[in-house]
């Protein structure tokens, strides 16, 4: 009873999102998050339940809850597959996440919801292939681009970040820059370019890495790194 209050009361949730090979061109996808309680990466089972939404607050149930129980963490990362039928339409999703300790316990839910980035949509959609084949070459290329929603092939754009970038890193929904002359990083959103942040680093950052939780960032006059959460 102890550990379920302590997880209740206490419990943030920071995610990192990802979408592998395609199992078989289906509408599976692996979903990587990290739980903290009380401020602490544990080992341990919870159970968890994940449901898919149309917006980040109220809105509607896309497909049906996933319940996943006994998932391992290990230090607090755990791996879940998931598949919610074909809802990925192009719309916004997001996903809910109630979780508890394995076994038993009311669930908790963790919010804000979490926005599903491009990692899905990557999947090529399954009637994709038919519409190729009914029209021109060149008409095929562009449908082939939205049946996997590669927004970054169909147009260019251009995002404002600081002063000389030179260095960018994908933390699976956010582009992180570093701009080598002001000394800090930006951070934009990957499915639309908007700006969530700029965080102080080093002095002329340079090369930038992700771990799977964190950027690394490497200061080339300081002579140090810079170690930012994905989500501060």
């Amino acid at each position: 009873m102890k550990i379920t209050k302590l997880f209740t009361t206490s419990v943030l949730l920071t995610f990192v999102l990802f979408a592998h090979a395609a199992f078989g061109q289906s509408n599976e996808f692996t979903f990587q998050g990290r739980v903290l309680d009380n401020s602490l990466p544990p080992t341990a089972n919870y159970d968890f339940e994940f449901s898919l939404w149309d917006s980040l607050v109220a809105g509607t149930q896309a497909g049906t809850t996933q319940t996943v129980t006994g998932v391992a963490v290990a230090n607090g990362i755990f791996t879940v597959r998931l598949n919610f039928g074909a809802q990925f339409t192009g719309a916004a999703r997001f996903i809910e996440i109630h979780v508890r300790p394995a076994g038993g316990g009311a669930y908790t839910t963790l919010a804000p919801r979490q926005p599903i980035s491009s990692s899905p949509y990557a999947i090529r959609s399954v009637n994709a292939t038919t519409a190729d084949t009914a029209i021109t070459a060149t008409t095929t290329t562009k449908l082939s681009l939205l049946g996997s929603l590669r927004w970054d092939l169909l147009q260019t754009q251009f995002f404002t970040v600081g002063t000389n970038p030179r260095g960018l890193a994908f933390d699976g929904a956010n582009i992180w820059v570093a701009n080598n002359i002001v000394n800090s990083m930006t951070k934009l959103r990957a499915s639309d370019g908007a700006l969530q942040g700029t965080f102080a680093v080093g002095t002329n950052p340079f090369g930038v890495a992700f771990d799977g939780v964190n950027i690394w960032v490497a200061n080339n006059g300081s002579n140090n790194v810079t170690k930012l959460p994905v989500f501060p």
